[in-house]
């Protein structure tokens, strides 16, 4: 990839992130379950760390 792909491609990554980021955030605010669990893979698993 050349350095241009390489620039575009991290840019692109970071975009995503902060963008899952805020929904996550707005999700958790509106205490909207559904949002928040949409936003994990289907095979995700939650613990509470014990």
């Amino acid at each position: 990839m050349s350095a241009v792909g390489d620039w575009l491609f991290v840019l692109e990554a970071k975009h995503a992130l902060r963008e899952l980021t805020a929904k996550y955030c707005y999700a958790v605010v509106d205490g909207d379950v559904d949002a928040d669990v949409a936003l994990f893979r289907d095979d995700a698993r939650f613990h509470d760390g014990r």
